[in-house]
């Protein structure tokens, strides 16, 4: 019996990797879910299907599947990077740079680990830069260009700024 459902996950399992690549997301995420069905302790089973509801933009449902991934197997890189990546998509950094430095404390030198977490801080240090761009223009508009304006001054031009940005 084992044998039977090894293969039938294996089967599935190779079937959505197949609808995976071809860009048939729904079709993989449902053959990723019956391999999982059969295998649940499979860390690589919620690795995949995690990827594939992130393709449909699915990910509240993409983050699940790698909690589950990584609370079935904290030593599976995959739960970490998955999740990352699910983050730099919704625009969190700050999350995926927290799951960029957990994969780095499992895997300290995964050279997929080390690129997203350069890339990562490259798009917090340039919306950083972004918002201290748009924060210079605001203030030179609310308080005049010659920037002698005193700290409260300054404390009020940023409070404005951050409520309207």
């Amino acid at each position: 019996m084992q044998t039977i459902y090894h293969s039938l996950t294996s089967d599935s399992l190779i079937s959505g990797n197949e609808f995976f690549k071809k860009n048939q997301y729904p079709e993989a995420v449902k053959e990723y879910s019956d391999a999982i069905k059969r295998n649940p302790k499979d860390a690589a089973l919620y690795s995949n299907r995690a990827a594939a509801y992130s393709k449909l933009m699915a990910y509240s449902d993409a983050l699940k599947d790698c909690d589950t991934c990584i609370a079935t197997d904290p030593k599976f890189i995959k739960g970490y990077t998955r999740k990352a990546a699910v983050y730099n998509a919704m625009k969190d950094y700050r999350k995926a740079m927290t799951m960029w430095e957990k994969a780095l404390e499992v895997d300290p030198n995964n050279q997929e680990v080390l690129s997203g977490y350069s890339q990562t801080m490259m798009k917090i240090q340039s919306k950083c830069f972004i918002n201290l761009f748009f924060l210079s223009i605001f203030c030179d508009f609310v308080c005049g260009t010659d920037h002698s304006f005193k700290n409260r001054e300054l404390d009020t031009c940023v409070s404005l700024f951050l409520h309207f940005h």
